[in-house]
């Protein structure tokens, strides 16, 4: 995975600064996007709800191309139109480097609901509600706000909707463990 800076030039990430901006919220499904909504860290309960919420996935790539996102059809429609908004957000605040071409032509190409949704330009409404299907624990619907960090960093944090979701997210939190922290050599 590379990060462009504004000259379209690659930029490592680094993963321990995510993991220390997701610190906070380590009991909590959250991840640290990027401004081309590629995951930089998350949290093991995140990892645990979707394969989309895992380091180096980009989440609108995998929203639109691959089929296991589709799968609850009226959630996907919202999160579709979420995940564009939020590229598009993105977009307006930076010009459009390498990274932005890539997803956005890729998608375009490739998803005639992105192309679609992409061209009407719908602004991201910040917050609203998800159902992952096929967690260890069955289906989790769950609410999630989007708050940006900065100007190249986006925050994902998802709450239980209700009490049932909440017991389903305590049942998923027994399943994973912290990965260990790397070794110094």
């Amino acid at each position: 995975m590379t990060v462009v800076d504004d000259d379209g030039a690659d930029v490592p990430p680094d993963p321990a600064r995510g993991r220390a901006l997701l610190t906070p919220w380590a009991q909590r499904p959250a991840v640290l996007l990027d401004r081309h909504l590629e995951v930089l860290s998350a949290t093991p309960l995140a990892r645990a709800l979707s394969p989309a919420l895992v380091e180096g996935v980009n989440i609108a790539r995998f929203t639109f191309l691959d089929p296991q996102a589709q799968q609850d059809r009226a959630c996907w429609r919202n999160a579709a139109d979420e995940i564009t908004a939020l590229l598009s957000d993105s977009l307006d605040r930076h010009e459009g480097d390498r990274g932005f071409r890539s997803v956005v032509g890729e998608l375009s190409a490739r998803s005639p609901r992105f192309a679609t949704t992409w061209a009407v330009g719908a602004r991201a409404a910040g917050s609203g509600s998800v159902r992952f299907l096929d967690t260890a624990v069955g289906t989790v619907p769950l609410g999630y706000r989007v708050t940006r960090l900065d100007d190249e960093h986006t925050l994902l944090v998802f709450e239980p909707a209700d009490a049932a979701a909440r017991d389903a997210l305590g049942r998923l939190a027994l399943t994973v463990r912290e990965p260990p922290a790397p070794r110094s050599p």
